[in-house]
């Protein structure tokens, strides 16, 4: 479609005209509603694992565990909310550069980070979580079985988080190439 032809178009399109504030408002990226989604994410996350924090010792009988896997607990729990905040804020401000261009191949390489850093800390995580509660069983066929299924669960769960991070990036890396051809 010719420039003239999408200007005509829009011109008889007949929608409504906006103020330059309600412009203003609706190109605010904090205002996102998956920014909102995200930010939810992020508090009830880190509310429900400080929560965890703060209850293990006595609840799952920390006090019986190494003192190196409580320390582990603690800094994957850490690193794993700070990660979380990390990607909430590379999102939030996704204008880096003195260029649309510049700024999308920016989120991009920072999107690409926080794939892998999102993948490294849950792995972390997820194992000395899985470390934490197997440490003082006595484990039989019937337990080991439950161990694996936990951690094929945890795989999968992984795999599903590197789909949707690739997804998404793909989805940008597919709208440069778009605004490269045109």
């Amino acid at each position: 479609m010719e420039f003239d032809d999408l200007k005509s178009s829009w011109q008889q399109s007949g929608g409504s005209s906006k103020s330059q504030k309600e412009l203003e408002l609706m190109t605010k990226v904090k205002k996102h509603p998956q920014l909102k989604r995200i930010k939810l994410k992020l508090i009830s996350e880190t509310v429900l694992l400080i929560g965890f924090l703060t209850m293990y010792y006595n609840a799952f009988d920390g006090d019986q565990k190494p003192v190196w896997l409580n320390i582990l607990l603690g800094i994957s729990v850490i690193l794993y909310i700070a990660n979380d905040a990390m990607g909430f804020y590379t999102l939030q401000n996704p204008i880096k550069g003195t260029s649309i261009s510049n700024s999308i191949n920016k989120l991009v390489s920072d999107l690409q980070k926080l794939l892998l850093y999102s993948l490294v800390t849950s792995f972390f995580f997820g194992v000395v979580m899985i470390l934490f509660f197997s440490t003082t069983v006595s484990f039989d066929n019937h337990k080991y079985f439950i161990l694996f299924g936990i951690a094929a669960t945890f795989f999968v769960m992984m795999f599903i988080s590197y789909k949707s991070w690739s997804g998404r990036i793909n989805q940008i890396k597919d709208t440069i190439v778009e605004f490269n051809n045109e």
